[in-house]
């Protein structure tokens, strides 16, 4: 055996010693195959090349014989620690050792009567095999792995207890199916006894482990675990007496633990957990602990006002804020955005100490093309909920600088993600201030925010989008026309469909509502575009919830309303129409009757004359000239194109008289005049054009013919 000698470790490290070492193993003795076995775990310990060198010579196959039960136990042994070893953080290797049968030999040394050697290095060669690798994890659980460990928990010496349990944490890590396997097993009550401090501090850090990955994602589990009893204990160990590292698990099982039933998180605040975590932000020398702490304070915190308080209380968020600026760790960095949006959710009193503190330049800084993309989305986040309903604390954002970085995040490269909350913290700097709603349209928001609205790339993002235009738009008419004009109202009708998710409508309609709002142009766009079909269906499905009848209920009557005025517009419309051409009519008359009159007295006029004459004049030749002179010009005006115009008085009215020769006509009587042609009325008046609802009064009403007063 060459385990402790560096030297004779690199004679053998070569293709053709690993060759005759994996052969010994096949074919030697038992003492040759155990001195070969050891050698090559010797040869693996912290060399990745040997690793995939010894794998690579065919190791494994025969070290997976050797698990067999008629070989003697430390062959056993000895082989489970060289899989370990050969599986450990390498993929390739926990394929091929699952592919020739490692895991169900395996787990056969679990079982009751095993030796304890051979049972604890099973369960480490299951943890290499099974460790972030999802398809091994299930095969292990398949090959009956949970109920022996489960055994174990209770019966085994701590050495055992502490590998049994790294076991089940790993194949319960982001694995419901197993989770709900080893509760179904009984695993939790012997895990929380575990954790008594009389135990060693190696054994209760895997058993708290293994509670965390039990925990994780399931309320059903977390609650059992609580009833067991564990918060206290968990508690207790964040105490900076304890150890850093039992710190760090207690806060992560904790963090777990609430994260999935706020009533979880109100017995962890009431055990006394936040004072020590935020001690543990600030004192801890442990990166790792300060992050799970502030991961804890998190969970914890959620949205329960009062455990926001108490975190507050504690002083919790100077520290974070200084965490904020260019230089802190990454890690510490993203976390301390998160809690901070957390603390600020719906709770005003917290939103106003954030900002106090200093935080909104540096999360204004963190929206910058440089940061990270979940960074970016963090600061977004944690920056609207800041400005939610707190016109001061918009203001203040806005004036930062915090709109041109978030609209830029809505280009459609950005991960939608980011998008979101961009869009989200957009809409909340906005809402119900107009020069805010303003100056965000100003920096080009409605663009992308549209293109959104009919492109899923995330259901949220379609959902933030159409709530955002809304609260853009909100009671100032240039901005619904402006988004109406963008090509906001068709995907915001196809949103409307039966099919789409409840949010969704219920989010669409909101925004189309927003929008029709005293805008009669985007109440006709939105009807021509079949919102109301639409809107009918969602309030007749029984599916529909009562929120998106809520929304659809006041998006119809306002339509309909809208088309009912319409509607009686168009009506009034036709009867100005026929009203005016009434009065035109009435006009043309007046002015027939007024030109006839007129042309009636002038012709009365002459024949008055004419009549004077006879009575006056004596007959005389040269009277007789002036006569037959007066006759001719008197019948030439009766055939006159004046008299002959259509427009021109009726027939009926008499020609001049012939004057007798006998009676002089004076030199002084002018001839008739004509009327002229360019004193006609109109030929005909148009008839009226029925006025269809959403159109505007017929091209075709004619203004009123302008008649000159002589006519």
């Amino acid at each position: 055996m060459l385990s402790g000698n560096a030297d004779n470790l690199k004679e053998v490290a070569g293709p053709g010693p690993i060759a005759a070492l994996v052969s010994m193993i096949s074919t030697g003795t038992a003492d040759d195959q155990e001195r070969a076995t050891q050698t090559l775990t010797n040869l693996i310990r912290g060399n990745r090349d040997n690793q995939r060198g010894i794998a690579d010579a065919g190791a494994i196959p025969p070290l997976v014989s050797l698990l067999s039960s008629r070989n003697p136990a430390i062959l056993q042994e000895q082989a489970a620690v060289a899989l370990a070893h050969l599986s450990m953080d390498n993929p390739n290797n926990q394929q091929q050792a699952a592919a020739v049968g490692a895991i169900p030999a395996l787990v056969e040394k679990l079982s009751t009567g095993i030796p304890e050697s051979v049972q604890g290095n099973a369960a480490w060669a299951l943890t290499s095999l099974a460790t972030s690798n999802p398809d091994n994890q299930r095969k292990v659980a398949a090959a009956g792995a949970i109920p022996p460990i489960v055994e174990l928990l209770c019966t085994g010496s701590s050495c055992i207890v502490k590998l049994v349990a790294r076991t089940l944490g790993c194949l319960a890590d982001d694995n419901p199916d197993i989770q709900r396997q080893a509760y179904a097993a009984g695993a939790i009550p012997p895990l929380v006894a575990l954790l008594s401090t009389g135990n060693p501090e190696n054994m209760q850090l895997q058993v708290a482990q293994a509670l965390a990955c039990l925990a994780k994602g399931s309320a059903e589990i977390s609650s059992a675990i609580a009833a067991a009893g564990a918060i206290p204990t968990l508690v207790v160990w964040l105490s900076t007496r304890t150890a850093a590292i039992l710190q760090m698990q207690a806060a992560q099982a904790l963090s777990y633990l609430a994260d999935s039933k706020a009533e979880i998180s109100s017995a962890i605040a009431s055990a006394g957990a936040i004072p020590p975590l935020v001690v543990l932000l600030s004192t801890s020398t442990s990166s790792p602990v300060q992050l799970y702490a502030a991961r804890a304070l998190r969970c914890i915190t959620g949205h329960i006002t009062d455990i926001q308080q108490k975190a507050t209380a504690a002083g919790a968020i100077p520290i974070l804020v200084a965490w904020l600026p260019p230089g802190t760790p990454d890690n510490l960095q993203d976390e301390a955005v998160r809690v901070l949006g957390y603390l600020a959710v719906d709770n005003p009193d917290i939103q106003v100490k954030i900002a106090a503190a200093g935080a909104i330049p540096p999360l204004i800084a963190l929206l910058s093309t440089g940061s990270e993309a979940s960074v970016q989305a963090l600061a977004a986040f944690a920056l609207g909920q800041l400005a939610h309903l707190m016109p001061d604390i918009q203001r203040e954002i806005a004036s930062a600088g915090a709109i041109p970085p978030l609209v830029a995040l809505l280009s459609t490269s950005t991960p939608a993600n980011v998008q979101l909350q961009a869009a989200m913290a957009l809409g909340q700097l906005a809402h119900l201030i107009p020069d805010i709603q303003r100056r965000v349209v100003a920096a080009g928001a409605i663009t992308p925010l549209v293109v959104f609205l009919s492109t899923r790339t995330s259901s949220g993002v379609q959902e933030q989008a159409a709530r955002t235009l809304s609260q853009l738009a909100h009671l100032i008419p240039d901005i619904q026309g402006r988004i109406a004009a963008a090509g906001a109202i068709p995907p915001l009708v196809a949103l409307l469909s039966t099919s789409t998710p409840a949010s969704e409508q219920e989010q669409a309609a909101m925004a189309l509502s927003t929008l029709a709002t005293d805008h009669f142009d985007n109440q006709r766009k939105i009807a021509t575009a079949g919102a109301m079909p639409r809107l009918s269906a969602l309030l007749s499905d029984s599916g529909t919830t009562k929120a998106v009848q809520q929304v659809s209920r006041q998006v119809y009557v306002l339509m309909e309303a809208a088309i009912k005025a319409e509607a009686i517009r168009a009506v009034a419309c036709e009867e100005l129409a026929k009203e005016l051409i009434k009065e035109e009519e009435i006009e043309k008359a007046a002015k027939e009757a007024k030109a006839k009159a007129k042309m009636e007295k002038k012709l009365r006029q002459r024949e008055e004359k004419k009549e004077k004459l006879h009575q006056t004049t004596a007959g005389s030749a040269s009277n007789a000239d002036a006569i037959a002179n007066y006759n001719s010009v008197a019948t030439a005006a009766s055939t006159s194109s004046a008299f002959q115009d259509s427009n021109a008085l009726s027939a009926n009215v008499p020609t001049p008289t012939v004057v007798s020769a006998s009676y002089a006509l004076p030199a002084s009587v002018l001839t008739p005049t004509a009327v002229s042609a360019s004193y006609a009325l109109p030929a005909s008046v148009p008839t009226s054009t029925t006025v269809s609802p959403f159109n505007a009064l017929p091209a075709s009403v004619p203004t009123p013919t302008a008649v000159p007063d002589n006519a």
